[in-house]
């Protein structure tokens, strides 16, 4: 459940994304990519819980290594990337999705989790 690593973090416009790419098979056509289905299978296989985590890990990473960083004006959001889904010319962006958890999350998981932690 907790095994998985962030496959890529960029940042555009001054602001950080997390980028996780998946290959499941989902289905053959662009409907089996399409929001309802993305919404879904991230809350089937729990992809829910594992970006949420890989959010707060990098917005943890980022606060360390930023002085100026602020997750609110900072912080992007986190795209998985379905690749099977996927195509350049395809409207509605059949494979892509893209969430922000809201700050509050963030901070009631920080405190739960890390708080204590002098070290982090």
């Amino acid at each position: 459940m907790l095994k998985g690593y962030i496959d890529l973090v960029f940042c555009h416009r001054g602001r950080y994304y997390l980028v996780d790419w998946k290959s499941n098979y989902l289905g053959s056509d662009r409907k089996s990519y399409g929001p309802e289905a993305l919404s879904r299978v991230m809350k089937e296989a729990r992809y829910d819980l594992q970006y949420t985590l890989y959010c707060l890990a990098l917005d943890l990473y980022l606060r360390k290594k930023d002085a100026g960083y602020r997750y609110e004006t900072g912080f992007g959001g986190a795209f998985y990337l379905f690749l099977r889904g996927m195509h350049p010319e395809a409207e509605n962006r059949p494979g892509v999705f893209f969430d922000r958890p809201k700050p509050s999350l963030l901070d009631r998981l920080r405190d739960r989790l890390v708080a204590r932690r002098p070290d982090i």
